[in-house]
Order: structure tokens, then sequence, then C-alpha cells
């Protein structure tokens, strides 16, 4: 669970955490969209026992400042899964807001993939925003190239 919550919310905790400190305002357009509303939701719900640990908003902190770097989502997954450990209740509501958000239609685990936004791409191509690895499949039956 902690790599899926981690890779959601790391385009959306440099909105979220300001210098460490508390989640600031929707002002952040990032923040509007349905996914940065349960980014949000979610945030809130963790950031207090983030903040307790110095290491966990150390980890957050370098998340927000370079979303894409696996070393430091790595750090945090460790922190978040320590934290869900030591307080069962976090993880049981943590675990019902991802579900909720899976039913929104953005968020995604287990292989799956949800999309905020647009994905466009020609016939017989793939529109990406980073990398596409795995079994993938196009569909058709070769009968349309």
């Amino acid at each position: 669970m902690e790599v899926a919550l981690v890779a959601f919310l790391a385009p959306f905790l440099p909105h979220l955490l300001k210098a460490g400190e508390k989640v600031v305002d929707d002002a952040a357009g990032a923040l509007t969209t349905e996914a940065g509303k349960r980014a949000k939701e979610l945030w809130q719900k963790i950031f207090p026992k983030v903040e307790e640990r110095p290491s966990a908003l150390g980890a957050a902190t370098r998340v927000a400042a370079n979303p894409e770097d696996a070393r430091a989502q790595g750090a945090l997954e460790l922190e978040l899964e320590e934290l869900f450990k030591e307080d069962g209740a976090l993880k049981q509501e943590v675990e019902r807001l991802i579900e909720e958000a899976s039913r929104a239609g953005v968020f995604a685990s287990h292989g799956g993939v949800a999309v905020g936004g647009d994905v466009v791409a020609d016939r017989g191509s793939i529109g990406t925003i980073g990398t596409v690895g795995g079994n993938v499949n196009l569909g058709g039956s070769g009968d349309d190239q």
C-alpha cells in the first residue's frame, strides 16, 4: 500500500507541504482537481503523524523537493510503513480513503492505471507521461493497422 500511496501523493507534495509546515491553501491549482482533493484528504490524515517523526517529515520534504526521485519516494514509503505498523487505526483510515479514491477513479494500485486528465495519442501509438513497461497490450486484432 505504501508504494502506491507515495506514488499517488508525490506529485502533490510540493503543494501539500510548505517548508515542512501544515497543508497550504487550495490556491495551488493541482489541489482543485479530484485527484488533488483526494491527495489533500489523505495527506491531512497522515501529516500529523509524519510531523511527529523528524525522519518521516524529512522524507516527505525530500519527495516534495523532487517528486520523481525514486530513492526519496522509497524513504517515505519506509517511514509510512513504520507509521502504519505503529498505528493500525491510521492504516485502516488511510485504506478507507484509498478505496474511496479508487472508486472515484483517481487512485490505482495492483497494476491499475488512473488518469486524472486527458491522454491523447495518434492511432497505433501510446501517449505517456513517464515510462511504460511490463506486459503492454494495445488491444485490437491487428486488422486495423
